[in-house]
């Protein structure tokens, strides 16, 4: 594995506007890249946070999580739209659908104007309480500043802003896995601590999955946890957090942790089982929640 970036960007803002995202369309030029940098994000009482900030060219994947300092209700969907800098103005670019994690696929970039189902299910923040992760791919995208905005049926957009550089280095691999994994909720934790979801995900098989097929493909998980940091590439054990129930979700194969307090970065939790290993990311920020 190349080195990654760990620390997430949340130069984000919220701005009144139409529900929904705003449609995008066009092509970026290597010698956009050239110009002048955006101005920062005005922050607003919701936000987008990136899992990078900066990123290579090619077909690589960012984690988006929905940030709140409002109690202000806002449901948002998971189609978002991609905007470019041109050096003076942000200009629309392209359409995105949001993948969450523990839906096994990747999110997209589609042109303007092309028709795109994305499931109707609503996302939500509130202060202490980030939304659930959504990826999406970078495939196509140019050497440029780029800014996400998902939409709320309320009126709010918000935004997260990040970068394509050749000189960026290279990122751990994001995309969902093909096997077995946890799904890590939230995915945003505090440095001081906190308290997370861990749900066991299994890759669905040709004729579904029922709750049964879950509880007998974790069978033998280990009821502790290891927690590693990402560091210069690699993954390295930090310390380990017993399991417990994760009432009042109620279901079986979910397990809840007590998350100590660690220093901002990337982060994944480990179970163990003869099979094999099933592990989830999350990340630690140096920012209020």
């Amino acid at each position: 594995m190349g080195a990654v970036l760990t620390a997430g960007s949340i130069g984000c803002s919220v701005a009144s506007g139409p529900a929904g995202p705003t449609p995008v369309a066009g092509l970026v030029s290597a010698e956009s890249h050239e110009r002048a940098a955006p101005p920062p994000e005005p922050v607003g009482p919701v936000s987008l946070w990136l899992s990078e900030a900066r990123v290579p060219p090619g077909d690589l994947d960012l984690v988006a999580v929905l940030v709140s300092t409002s109690d202000q209700p806002a449901l948002f969907g998971v189609a978002a739209s991609l905007e470019r800098w041109d050096g003076a103005a942000w200009v629309p670019h392209r359409q995105v659908s949001l993948c969450l994690d523990g839906w096994g696929c990747r999110g997209s970039l589609h042109p303007l104007g092309e028709p795109i189902a994305t499931p109707a299910i609503g996302l939500s923040a509130s202060p202490g309480h980030p939304g659930l992760a959504g990826r999406f791919a970078t495939a196509g995208l140019d050497p440029g500043w780029y800014r996400l905005s998902q939409g709320a049926g309320e009126g709010l957009v918000a935004r997260g802003v990040f970068e394509v550089s050749d000189g960026a280095p290279a990122t751990e691999p994001l995309g969902p896995p093909a096997g077995p994994s946890l799904s890590i909720e939230p995915a945003l934790v505090p440095a001081s601590g906190g308290r997370v979801t861990l749900e066991p995900i299994i890759p669905m098989g040709p004729t579904g999955q029922s709750t049964a097929d879950v509880v007998a493909a974790t069978a033998g998980l280990s009821e502790t946890a290891g927690v590693e940091r990402l560091d210069g590439g690699m993954w390295h054990e930090v310390g380990r957090v017993d399991l417990g129930s994760a009432a009042p979700i109620g279901i079986p194969t979910f397990r809840a942790a007590s998350l100590p307090a660690l220093d901002p970065g990337a982060y994944r939790l480990v179970r163990t089982a003869p099979p094999g290993d099933f592990a989830g990311r999350f990340w630690v920020v140096g920012f209020p929640l």
